[in-house]
């Protein structure tokens, strides 16, 4: 009762489930969500109030926050779903390629909604699929024939 809220057991599953198992990052939207259920509700979290405030921020069922969509996008629609070099990544969101590679691409990567391959990053079905993007893997080109069999 640290922060001397009163938390339904559910609001506390939901803020955990997107908090990518990472214990800073739970605490951190804990402390958002009370903050929140204390300026717009009746300072009760309850899991309505949880994902409301998750939602303000941006964070979505998987965890993901804005950085992470818009990486994810920009290889999706930018660079047709990869694969794609994580520079040519970083130069057309301007950021900085060790950003990326250090704070944006693990939980992807564990989440398996990128995989690196030798050419680049590649989206997953998955992550086509939580974008809303499901048909760019479809309209992706049929792979060519083998030359030698």
């Amino acid at each position: 009762m640290k922060l001397r809220v009163e938390i339904a057991d559910e609001a506390a599953g939901e803020i955990a489930g997107r908090s990518r198992g990472t214990p800073r990052l739970a605490n951190n939207r804990l402390r958002w969500v009370r903050d929140y259920a204390l300026s717009r509700a009746d300072g009760r979290v309850t899991l309505r109030v949880a994902r409301d405030a998750l939602e303000m921020q941006g964070i979505d069922i998987l965890g993901l926050d804005p950085q992470d969509r818009k990486y994810l996008e920009t290889i999706a629609r930018v660079f047709g779903g990869g694969p794609v070099g994580v520079e040519a990544v970083a130069h057309t969101m301007n950021l900085a390629p060790d950003t990326l590679v250090d704070e944006v691409e693990p939980f992807l990567l564990r989440s398996g909604l990128v995989v690196r391959t030798p050419r680049g990053r590649k989206l997953t079905a998955a992550a086509l699929d939580h974008l809303g993007l499901a048909s760019l893997a479809e309209s992706s080109p049929a792979p060519q024939p083998k030359l030698f069999e």
